[in-house]
C-alpha cells in the first residue's frame, strides 16, 4: 500500500489531469473546426496552447514518483508543487499542497505566506488575513507579507489597521511603489485625500510609468475642485498607455467642466476610437455638442449611446429632453412666422420670451449644473 502522502499527491495530480484534459478538448476543437486554408492567428495560439497542455499533464502525471522519503525535502517539494499549482491559477490545488507542507513543519513561513496569497486570489479576505498573520509570527520583517496584509485589511474595510501595515511595509522596503500606492487607497478611503495624493505622488516617484497612481491623483484632484491639475494627471496617462480610453474620457469630463467643448469633443472622439462601445463617452460627447448648439451631431450621440445600451437612463432623459426642446423652438418659431403674416389689422408686440427657444446660450452664462444632468461623472482607474 502506498504511503498517505502519496495517495493524496495521486488526487491532486489527478483532478489536475482531469481539468486540462478538457481544456485539451477544447484547444483541439478550436483547431479541427477550422479548414488548414482559413486558419488565423487564433487557431495558431490554440495548437500552441494545446502543446503546453500536454507538457503540463505529462509533468503532473509523473508527479507521483518525484516525491522522497525524506520528510525534509518532502515539506519543501510540497511547497514548490503549490508555487506552480499558483501559477497555473490554480488557487484550491495549491492551499492543499501548501497544507500538507503545514502539516509536516507547522512553522513554514514560505507556506504560510503563500496560503494566504492563494486565500486572497479566492476572495477568501478572512482566512488569508490569519494566514498572513501566521506568516508574521514567524517573520516579521518581511516587507511583501505586510503589504499584502494590508490588501487584506483594505478588502475587510478595516482602513486603520491596513494603513498600519503598509506603514511597516513601506519602513522595511522605502521603495515599494505598490505599498506606497495602496497607502494612498487606504488614506482615500478614510476621506485623507491631500495625504492620500502624497503616498501616490511618493509612487510615481518611484515608479513614473505606473500610471495607475495618475488615475487617483486625477481622480482626487478632480474631487478637490482642483481641475487643471487632473487633467494633467490624465494627460499624463495617456503619454504613457495611449490606449487607456478611460483617461482619455476623463479628460474629456474636466474640459467639458472648464467650458473647453471643443477639446472636450478631441478627447471623447479619442476614448470612441479605442473603444467604440464606449457609450458614457458617446453621451457625454453629445452634451459637449449641446454646448456648442451643435443639436443634430448631439441628438446623434445620444442615439449612438442608447443603440449600444438601450437601458442608459442618462442618454434616454437627454435624447427627450433635446427632442423636446427642438419641438418647442420648431413651434415658437412657427408662431412668430404665423403672426407676421396675420391678416389681422391688430399690432403685435414680441417679447424676447416668445424667442428664447431659438437663442443659442451664450458660453458667459453657462449653467454648470446642467451640464453636470447631461453628462455622467467621472471614471476612476480603469
Amino acid at each position: 500500500m502506498k504511503p498517505l502522502h502519496q495517495l493524496l499527491v495521486a488526487g491532486i495530480i489527478s483532478s489536475f489531469v482531469s481539468i486540462h484534459q478538457q481544456d485539451l478538448l477544447a484547444a483541439n476543437s478550436a483547431i479541427v473546426s477550422q479548414p488548414k486554408e482559413n486558419r488565423t492567428r487564433q487557431t495558431d495560439y490554440a495548437f500552441l496552447g494545446s502543446n503546453d497542455i500536454i507538457n503540463q499533464i505529462e509533468q503532473y502525471e509523473n508527479g507521483i514518483s518525484c516525491f522522497p522519503s525524506n520528510k525534509d525535502d518532502r515539506y519543501q517539494n510540497w511547497i514548490n508543487r503549490g508555487i506552480h499549482l499558483q501559477r497555473l491559477e490554480k488557487y484550491q490545488e495549491s492551499i492543499a499542497c501548501f497544507d500538507l507542507a503545514l502539516t509536516l513543519k507547522p512553522d513554514l513561513e514560505q507556506a504560510w505566506y503563500r496560503r494566504g496569497l492563494a486565500l486572497s486570489h479566492l476572495q477568501r479576505y478572512q482566512e488569508a488575513f490569519l494566514a498572513y498573520k501566521q506568516a508574521l509570527a514567524l517573520n516579521g520583517e518581511d516587507d511583501k507579507i505586510w503589504y499584502n496584509q494590508g490588501n487584506v485589511l483594505k478588502q475587510l474595510g478595516k482602513y486603520k489597521q491596513a494603513l498600519a501595515a503598509y506603514d511597516r511595509a513601506i519602513v522595511l522596503n522605502p521603495e515599494s511603489h505598490l505599498a506606497w500606492y495602496h497607502r494612498g487607497k487606504a488614506l482615500e478611503k478614510l476621506g485623507k485625500y491631500e495625504m492620500a495624493i502624497a503616498a501616490y505622488r511618493q509612487a510615481l516617484d518611484i515608479s513614473p510609468d505606473y500610471y495607475l497612481a495618475w488615475y487617483e491623483q486625477g481622480y482626487l484632484f478632480n474631487k478637490l475642485k482642483q481641475p487643471e491639475k487632473a487633467l494633467l494627471a490624465y494627460q499624463q496617462i495617456v503619454l504613457i498607455e495611449p490606449d487607456q480610453y478611460v483617461a482619455w474620457y476623463n479628460q474629456g469630463n474636466i474640459l467639458l467642466s472648464l467650458a473647453r467643448y471643443q477639446e472636450a469633443i478631441a478627447a471623447y472622439d479619442r476614448a470612441i476610437a479605442i473603444n467604440p462601445d464606449y457609450y458614457r463617452a458617446w453621451n457625454n460627447r453629445g452634451a459637449a455638442l449641446e454646448e456648442l448648439d451643435q443639436t443634430k451631431e448631439a441628438l446623434n450621440s445620444y442615439n449612438q449611446a442608447l443603440q449600444i445600451n438601450p437601458d442608459y437612463h442618462t442618454a434616454l432623459n437627454n435624447r427627450r429632453r433635446l427632442l423636446l426642446e427642438l419641438s418647442k423652438n420648431r413651434d415658437a418659431k412657427f408662431r412668430v412666422r404665423a403672426k407676421v403674416y396675420s391678416l389681422d389689422s391688430r399690432t403685435y408686440s414680441y417679447s424676447q420670451d416668445c424667442l428664447t427657444g431659438s437663442q443659442p446660450t451664450s458660453s458667459s452664462s453657462l449653467n454648470q449644473s446642467s451640464i453636470s444632468r447631461r453628462a455622467v461623472s467621472m471614471a476612476s482607474e480603469p
